[in-house]
This record gives structure tokens, C-alpha cells and sequence, in this order.
């Protein structure tokens, strides 16, 4: 049978680190109720929310890092090594987001549209943290989210 794709009715958690009893339930029932791959998504966006809700404070240095291990696993072997950066789903989609965000909705003066080459270096990142300034984590993880296809 198909996964259901909404939401289901789980009581709030309490966001203290602590993976006790109500934390397990919480999870099994999504994953019974989404399965596993919507599940895994969910984290990966809330592991790039997360990331992102820091970066003001910290910057954006380790966001090409952040965005592999989060999301690389969920579309290749991580096993086995990226020949091309165009390869990186993640990256590309990323680039995409910000190119989106960037340059039609928050109306940037000068805008350069990023190329989507899948490498995360100093023009991503310094992007990144423009529209994430503009937009804001929630917008631009919801953006970036529709651009992979998990949203």
C-alpha cells in the first residue's frame, strides 16, 4: 500500500535532546504512517532548518558539508565517490533554491543567478546567507525542499 503523505496526529514533543518513550512512539507511527523515505526527508530538512536557523551566528563555512551528509545518502551510495560535483542532487537543488529566492522573490539589486554546478563554494555560500537574511530558515528549507522533490 502507499505511504499516506499527511501529517499524522502526534502530540507535540518537547525539543530537549532526550530520544525517550514518547520520542520512539512518535517515531514508529511516522514511519508506519509515511514510511521510512518520508521520514528520513523530514530529518534531513530538519537537520538543514536547523543548520540554517545557526548560520547567522556561525556562518555558512561548513553548509557543502552539511548539505552531503544530510542529503547525499538519500540519493546515492555515499560508499562510493561523486565523480562529477553536477552529480550532487543535493548541491544543485540548493543553488536552485537560492537562485529562486534570490532573484525573484526577494528582489536582490544585481542579483547573479548561481551556476548549478553542485559545487558549494564561496558564491553559494555567500548566497546562502544573503537570501537566508532575506527569507528567512523556514522559507528557504520550504523552497529548498520543493526543489528536491520532498515537499
Amino acid at each position: 500500500p502507499k505511504a499516506k503523505t499527511s501529517p499524522l496526529p502526534i502530540s507535540k514533543l518537547l525539543t530537549d535532546g532526550i530520544f525517550g518513550p514518547k520520542t520512539r512512539t512518535a517515531l514508529k507511527q511516522s514511519v508506519a504512517g509515511l514510511g521510512s523515505d518520508k521520514v528520513e526527508e523530514g530529518l534531513a530538512l530538519g537537520r538543514f532548518h536547523d543548520f540554517a536557523k545557526r548560520t547567522p551566528n556561525y556562518g555558512a563555512k561548513g553548509l557543502g558539508r552539511m548539505t552531503e551528509t544530510a542529503f547525499g545518502p538519500l540519493f546515492r551510495n555515499p560508499r562510493k565517490p561523486v565523480k562529477h560535483p553536477a552529480e550532487r542532487l543535493e548541491a544543485t537543488s540548493l543553488q536552485e533554491s537560492l537562485n529562486d529566492l534570490g532573484g525573484k522573490s526577494s528582489g536582490f539589486k544585481g542579483w547573479r543567478p548561481l551556476r548549478t554546478d553542485g559545487n558549494i563554494g564561496p558564491k553559494t555560500q555567500s548566497a546562502f546567507g544573503r537570501v537566508l537574511t532575506a527569507a528567512g530558515p523556514d522559507r528557504l528549507t520550504r523552497i529548498f525542499g520543493k526543489n528536491l522533490g520532498f515537499l
